[in-house]
């Protein structure tokens, strides 16, 4: 819904974002197509130029001034998506008979390490190197 402020008469209250409610003291002269209102605050009278939809220039995106107070609630900060990297050394067993034969593993954070650690008796073949990469929310 856009602003119309062509009906703007003295004593209406208008609302700026960035300085707050003031008080249209005087009747609006069309110059342009700006409206030039004086309006009244603390310090006195001063004068404030904007447009028909409540921008200070026609270049403006977004209107500056409206008839309601303006409340500007600042979005949460996003979630960035992450990539994160694992990098680790396996050793691999077969387990024994008893536990149904599976193969179970261990992780460590280099070959030598992982080598250093082993069983080589029951190790299956070198350790492996493996690189898992997945995506976070931060």
């Amino acid at each position: 819904m856009e602003n119309d402020f062509s009906a703007v008469k003295v004593n209406d209250r208008v609302f700026h974002v960035r300085y707050g409610w003031y008080v249209v003291s005087a009747t609006p002269k069309t110059n342009n197509s700006y409206f030039e209102i004086t309006v009244t605050d603390n310090l006195g009278n001063f004068t404030i130029k904007f447009t028909r939809t409540g921008r200070m220039d026609e270049s403006d995106l977004n209107p500056s001034v409206f008839w309601d107070e303006i409340k500007i609630v600042p979005p949460s900060k996003p979630k960035r998506k992450v990539e994160r990297i694992v990098e680790k050394w396996l050793n691999f067993y077969l387990s024994s008979e008893c536990s149904g034969g599976k193969t179970r593993f261990y992780s460590y954070e280099s070959k030598e390490t992982a080598d250093e650690q082993c069983h080589k008796e029951t190790r299956i073949g070198e350790a492996c190197h493996v690189i898992h990469k997945y995506t976070v929310e931060e």
